[in-house]
């Protein structure tokens, strides 16, 4: 319990005053990039695959992360610092949780519909005050709602995972406020989230109570904001063939073969050999590099 508790206790007294400057500077980066590539909510942010990564997190952390801080601040009237700062909590949190759990991508899961669930969860119970013992049953109860398969990818299901990590966040921390009761070791308990995602690894669970805040993950390794709107895991290789597109002046019809070389991750995820729509080509290393090849460009088009 001890692990759960740290965390909460670090969510309860940290504030906006607390916040370096240059946390402040990338949330509001980060909310005005998932504006842009939003038109309703969680879902619809991640329907073009266009909203950001990183901050040390397993998934794409703004796109539940924004519309549980909107949408339950809007209800709350929460002043922009607290919103913000529930932002920085939420990231703080999943990042810690993600980064000391291998890569969930391996094992068939979607990271942002596993860990979003928390991190919205953290962000929720921030903005309703929630006390250190209420945060850590949120945190349990936003554990039994993490769930997402990757096989889903190029459907419409997958942004739905955001959505869906959002409502789960929220519901978590409002059900909690209400005396609704779950478990307060979902990290460390012998059933717990580690576990049920990792029963044959081992996972060093302490670690992800350590160095809160020291430095706040959105400022350091921080979020990075998409180029193009397909999976993350195709830009390095789009990058560097728009690089030699235009270094040589290169047309499709220069081109026998294009062989690149990927991550096995990016093997395991890209599963899309031969997309039928736009969807599926978000998810085919395939699709994205003949269209950087034959467009000069990879768009939302």
């Amino acid at each position: 319990m001890e692990i759960v508790k740290k965390m909460a206790e670090f969510l309860v007294k940290t504030n906006f005053d607390n916040l370096p400057p240059d946390a402040v500077v990338s949330v509001k980066q980060a909310m005005l990039d998932t504006m842009g590539v939003a038109l309703a909510n969680g879902t619809m942010a991640h329907a073009l695959d266009y909203d950001d990564t990183g901050a040390g997190c397993q998934g794409h952390p703004s796109v539940p992360l924004m519309p549980t801080v909107l949408a339950l601040g809007e209800e709350l009237g929460s002043s922009g610092k607290e919103i913000i700062t529930a932002y920085v909590l939420g990231i703080e949190a999943w990042s810690k949780i993600s980064a000391n759990m291998p890569a969930l991508h391996f094992k068939g899961w979607h990271p942002t519909a596993v860990f979003g669930p928390m991190g919205t969860a953290a962000a929720a119970a921030k903005l309703l005050k929630l006390d250190a013992e209420q945060i850590m049953m949120a945190l349990g109860l936003a554990g039994s709602q993490a769930a997402g398969l990757g096989q889903n990818f190029g459907t419409m299901t997958k942004p739905f995972h955001a959505g869906n990590a959002a409502r789960s966040g929220i519901v978590a921390a409002l059900l909690v406020r209400d005396d609704f009761t779950a478990t307060k070791e979902i990290l460390e308990g012998p059933l717990g989230f580690p576990y049920a995602f990792y029963w044959s690894e081992k996972v060093d669970v302490a670690q992800m109570a350590e160095n809160l805040g020291n430095p706040f993950t959105i400022v350091s390794p921080g979020i990075n904001v998409k180029k193009f709107p397909t999976c993350y895991l195709t830009h390095r290789a789009i990058d560097a063939l728009m690089h030699l597109i235009e270094e040589y002046d290169l047309k499709p019809g220069d081109i026998e073969k294009i062989d690149c070389q990927a991550s096995p991750r990016a093997v395991k995820m890209l599963f899309y050999r031969e997309p039928r729509n736009g969807q599926e080509g978000k998810f085919s290393m395939n699709f994205c590099l003949s269209v950087a090849l034959a467009d000069r460009k990879v768009g939302l088009a």
